[in-house]
């Protein structure tokens, strides 16, 4: 039993453990300030630590053999950089770069040492961040095959917003571009020209107002369906959570009759996954006043903390009958609750699934 507790002790997630991994990391990081311009790390340094970006606007970039420089990423407040090349003990494979002033915590290899000895949720905490960036690449990838040139820059408009005003209350629509437009156009998967060609329509359609490096983007905004940071669209998205909860809620079940670890392993990768990407979807559709999206974020807190605190202890010490009695008495009640709140006035109810389904 002590070795079945061992193995699955790797797949309990964060929210089960005691220790709080971004507090622990914030408590031994060291605080460092970098210009507009300055390099972090550079691809091919030896992995000193890893960086928890506290403010600022990062450019993750990738250099080829003949010396080509592509912007790949931005990372923002609360993103970890550098621990890819942590976890595989490895050279980082890309560049990070200040484009605005940040700053970041630093956090030794030493001290991560350290804490993946006091703390094995340490590692699991990376390695739910590398799954999380993963998500973002294939979101990335479908955004190139399903969403035009026009619809991406605007997002990214938005990202870039919301990565230089992480906590403002207010919906904020100017923003100072930190890169040339040709690393702009790299980050859309476009040519330069095709940029040029959209700003100037854009800009001819009266969606965006251009002055130097300074765009003034609201109204295009709302032409991707921006509703404002403290508001919600009456339609939000309830097929995308559905699909979501279903998916996490099988797997779950499937978790109960896992024989093996790897079998298991792999399904609550399935259910952290989707509850990922529910929350995503839920995050954008929820406010005070909205009084059904609120409702059933409520039950779907206490169904993740219930899922969390109860049922995946018991499945480590061995408990499955009690973890199935859990699974299917009070969260089959809550999945039948979910459920009917989003079918409420859905095109999609006669697809809903039925109370068995939760069961």
């Amino acid at each position: 039993m002590a070795q079945k507790a061992s193995a699955l002790c790797s797949i309990i997630p964060l929210s089960c453990v005691e220790e709080n991994v971004e507090l622990l990391l914030k408590k031994v990081g060291r605080s460092r300030v970098y210009g507009a311009g300055q390099t972090i790390f550079a691809q091919g340094d030896v992995c000193k630590g890893v960086h928890l970006v506290i403010g600022g606007m990062i450019g993750l970039r990738r250099v080829d053999e003949d010396g080509n420089s592509a912007l790949l990423s931005l990372a923002g407040p609360d993103d970890v950089i550098g621990y890819r090349a942590f976890l595989a003990m490895s050279a980082h494979s890309n560049a990070a770069e200040a484009l605005t002033r940040c700053e970041v915590l630093f956090i030794e290899l030493s001290q991560l040492s350290q804490l993946l000895k006091q703390s094995p949720s340490v590692r699991e905490y990376f390695v739910q961040k590398a799954l999380e960036d993963l998500d973002r690449v294939q979101v990335k990838c479908a955004a190139l095959l399903t969403e035009g040139l026009r619809s991406r820059f605007i997002k990214l408009l938005l990202q870039m917003r919301d990565i230089c005003n992480p906590d403002s209350a207010e919906d904020l629509f100017e923003i100072e571009l930190p890169i040339q437009r040709k690393e702009i156009a790299a980050l859309l998967g476009a040519a330069p020209g095709s940029l040029s060609r959209l700003l100037s329509d854009l800009e001819e359609e009266g969606l965006i107002s251009i002055n130097g490096r300074s765009i003034e983007f609201e109204a295009a905004a709302h032409t991707v369906g921006y509703e404002g940071k403290r508001e919600i669209s009456t339609a939000w998205p309830k097929a995308a959570i559905l699909e979501s909860l279903v998916e996490a809620r099988r797997a779950l079940l499937s978790m109960l009759d896992a024989r093996d670890e790897a079998t298991r392993r792999a399904l609550y990768s399935t259910v952290q996954s989707a509850s990922r990407r529910l929350d995503r979807a839920l995050s954008g559709a929820w406010m005070p006043s909205a009084k059904e999206p609120l409702a059933f974020k409520n039950i779907w807190e206490d169904f993740k903390r219930t899922r969390q605190t109860e049922i995946i202890p018991a499945l480590l010490t061995g408990k499955t009958e009690l973890a199935r009695r859990i699974a299917t008495g009070i969260q089959a009640e809550r999945m039948m609750l979910m459920t009917s709140i989003l079918s409420r006035g859905s095109k999609c109810s006669g697809s809903l699934p039925s109370p068995g389904c939760g069961a």
